[in-house]
């Protein structure tokens, strides 16, 4: 059985794990959060004195690698500080031969009428596929 983790600092689309379980043969589908809310918190904030990938490795991507081997997760959509994905996802390609993939999204505008008549511009983000790593 295909299982996949998705690592977010926020929810998953529901068209996200659509994805995986019709495009990428995933039949069961897990978040970061469900499974290790103590790693989820870390991951969202990662403090800005871990300049090294040495310093992110002992911080959070060691554990998240051991999480990715212990659960037998088959791939791993990722997304979050720009370095500490990049370590991630060349730890767990090396070290575990597991793909990683960054969610993508499109960008739509949205007027939105207010009742005083005036307008704000908000953006709503649409899951838009998956990127490998």
């Amino acid at each position: 059985m295909k299982k996949a983790l998705i690592i977010l600092n926020h929810n998953p689309a529901k068209e996200l794990t659509e994805d995986l379980y019709k495009n990428y043969g995933v039949e069961e589908v897990a978040t970061l959060k469900e499974v290790a809310p103590e790693l989820s918190i870390k991951f969202s904030q990662i403090p800005v004195e871990y300049k090294t990938p040495y310093e992110l490795q002992n911080y959070i991507i060691n554990d998240i690698v051991r999480l990715v081997d212990d659960k037998g997760y088959d791939l791993v959509v990722v997304s979050g500080e720009p370095v500490t994905c990049k370590w991630l996802t060349i730890t767990l390609e090396e070290g575990l031969g597991v793909k990683s993939y960054a969610p993508l999204s499109r960008r739509e505008s949205v007027d939105v009428e207010q009742p005083d008549g005036s307008v704000v511009k908000k953006s709503v983000f649409k899951y838009a596929g998956l990127r490998e790593f």
